[in-house]
């Protein structure tokens, strides 16, 4: 059975899916390509992941705890909140 807490979407992946709406809304504006800033929110997807991955691994290697949780779930919500707008483009 499905209950409501299954349904609420985590608030980091939220943010993720803006972020990839807004850089591919920014280099659509700015470029008029839209394919181009579908390439390049993919690209700020995995950058911002990468960027998380080389963190822990700093933080690790100083004794730290790492606080910076890479995630392909992460990456995905950032391609999505661009692909939705990349969509509505390509159809009108």
């Amino acid at each position: 059975m499905i209950t409501e807490a299954d349904l609420i979407l985590p608030a980091d992946k939220g943010t993720h899916f803006i972020a990839g709406a807004i850089v591919f809304l920014l280099v659509v504006v700015f470029t008029g390509l839209p394919h181009l800033a579908m390439l390049l929110t993919f690209v700020v997807g995995a950058g911002k992941e990468a960027s998380d991955a080389l963190l822990n691994r700093r933080e690790q290697d100083h004794g730290e705890a790492p606080t910076h949780d890479p995630s392909f779930l992460d990456f995905a919500a950032t391609c999505a909140g661009g692909l939705v707008p990349y969509l509505s483009v390509l159809a009108s």
